[in-house]
């Protein structure tokens, strides 16, 4: 488990870290960016799939497995859980990366420049909602 934890949060470590320099290389405000990254990777990676993940295996027990298949109560909450694995980024990725965008320009707008024009012009939205930027 403990394993598991590394592997996650190295992960965002390593994106965090990337948007930083890819910031900084572009000559763009670096803080924020590095800021924005962990604030989505945290909520987006981390947190909320883990409280998603921990109910459906919490809930897949007490309702299905220890009642109606208590032959399988031992693997089957794991099982559950792991099934919803892949869906995670359907399910916390949009939510969590439209809440973030939208703190970040509240809260810490980044200045009006030539640059940030170019920028705001190129982004359009996808069918969805979700601002898709092209750069």
């Amino acid at each position: 488990m403990r394993a598991g934890y590394a592997v996650s949060w190295g992960y965002v470590a390593t994106d965090v870290a990337l948007q930083t320099k890819w910031a900084m290389d572009a000559k763009k405000d670096y803080v924020r960016a590095g800021m924005h990254a962990a604030f989505f990777q945290s909520f987006g990676s981390m947190i909320f799939p883990a409280i998603l993940i921990h109910t459906v295996v919490h809930q897949s027990d007490k309702r299905i497995f220890k009642p109606h298949l208590p032959r399988f109560q031992k693997w089957g909450p794991t099982f559950t859980g792991l099934a919803l694995v892949p869906f995670l980024p359907y399910i916390c990725d949009q939510p969590v990366e439209m809440a973030t965008d939208y703190l970040f320009d509240r809260f810490w707008p980044v200045p009006a420049s030539k640059d940030y024009e170019t920028i705001k012009h190129a982004e359009h939205k996808s069918p969805v909602g979700i601002k898709e930027k092209h750069e």
